[in-house]
């Protein structure tokens, strides 16, 4: 377990209120019968055990939740740890395998934005369809994700009726490879113009600068 916090003394402490992000795997909680986080906003986790979430952990403020599943037996817990978390807005998933079949479970009133990316996890436009319709997929807002191919992308922009920014890695992108941005002239991004000719005017598409091998799109 791993935490920060901006106070000098809290040694002294058995609440430790000024600790606002948390590391945290399921193996922590026997290091933590004494100790209270009662302000966190930002929560990594990694559930080891099939043990929920440590009691002393709460997460009324939570706003972003980062989880590595490496196995999805442990996907009860991450439900309950959203359902703990009225106020959260943001979740990034991790893991070794497609996360698709998990969005057919996870519920959520407050999530708005999802980050999925993972080099693990390329999807194609059947499983970007199936995912809208999840209930995370029709109020998802702002989505990280990489897809196996541009045809993908459209699936998304698509279907996905609340979007309104979307940052994609595809397989298929010439420029997978690249990580010097001003090095290609953008008058050669051929994945940008059939992008553009496919999507309405609308719709902005660019470059991430600092990750040129993933587009950014901002959907009204």
């Amino acid at each position: 377990m791993e935490y920060k916090s901006t106070y000098a003394q809290d040694d002294d402490y058995d609440s430790y209120d000024c600790v606002k992000h948390l590391h945290y795997n399921s193996d922590s909680s026997t290091a933590l019968p004494f100790l209270y986080f009662r302000n966190i906003r930002y929560l990594e986790y990694l559930p080891i055990y099939q043990e929920n979430l440590c009691p002393n952990i709460r997460t009324d403020l939570l706003t972003s939740f980062f989880v590595y599943l490496y196995d999805f037996a442990f996907k009860y817990q991450v439900q309950v740890l959203i359902d703990r978390s009225p106020l959260l807005y943001s979740l990034q998933l991790r893991t070794d395998r497609n996360p698709l079949s998990l969005f057919d479970e996870f519920t959520s009133k407050s999530i708005r934005q999802l980050d999925l990316h993972s080099p693990h996890a390329c999807w194609n436009e059947q499983y970007c369809t199936t995912f809208s319709h999840t209930s995370l997929g029709l109020q998802c807002e702002v989505l990280t994700i990489a897809v196996e191919n541009r045809t993908a992308i459209l699936c998304l922009v698509n279907s996905m009726k609340n979007l309104r920014a979307l940052t994609v890695f595809s397989r298929d992108d010439p420029w997978k490879m690249k990580l010097d941005y001003d090095q290609f002239p953008l008058e050669e991004d051929m994945h940008i113009k059939w992008l553009q000719r496919q999507l309405p005017s609308t719709c902005t598409i660019s470059r991430v600068k600092s990750l040129p091998n993933k587009i950014r799109l901002w959907i009204q």
